[in-house]
């Protein structure tokens, strides 16, 4: 069954609505904070954005030979696969694994990679001289790669 209209109109509200003269912070009043500090949520202190207490500290990807050796490669073209990829950088060094990552619903590339190479220096140069470089017709993004951080469910 059709919604029926109203019978009469809505009025109009007796007085329209006016901006506040000064700005809610120069105000004053509960509602107004300095953005340039983050609120502490009401925890005594302890801001919401604070690592919690116990929590375990971060690993540097450093610690780790292989990751020293590792670069990450953003902003890949759909179409870049392992092969092109390593072809991209093979002229920086002996590459040992490159990667792309790909859905694990429909096997299509999320456009980014990994490359592995023999030594820390041409990881280094990879990182120097192809970032912004052009590969398969998109400027990439080449970053030294970091450690997966542990998933919590």
């Amino acid at each position: 069954e059709p919604l029926a209209a109203p019978e009469e109109p809505l009025a109009a509200p007796e007085e329209p609505l006016a901006a506040p003269e000064e700005p809610l912070a120069a105000q004053g009043g509960d509602d107004s904070f300095d953005f340039g500090e983050r609120p502490s949520g009401g925890l005594g202190g302890e801001s919401l954005f604070d690592e919690p207490a116990g929590a375990p500290r971060r690993v540097s990807c450093d610690s780790d030979e292989e990751t020293r050796r590792k670069v990450f490669v953003g902003n890949l073209a759909w179409g870049t696969d392992e092969n092109s990829l390593s072809r991209g950088f093979a002229h920086l060094g002996s590459i040992l694994d490159a990667h792309v990552v790909r859905s694990a619903h429909d096997q299509r590339s999320r456009g980014f990679g990994f490359i592995t190479f023999e030594t820390e220096d041409s990881a280094g140069r990879a990182i120097r001289e192809m970032e912004g470089a052009f590969l398969d017709g998109r400027d990439i993004r080449v970053q030294p790669a970091r450690k997966r951080e542990p998933r919590e469910f």
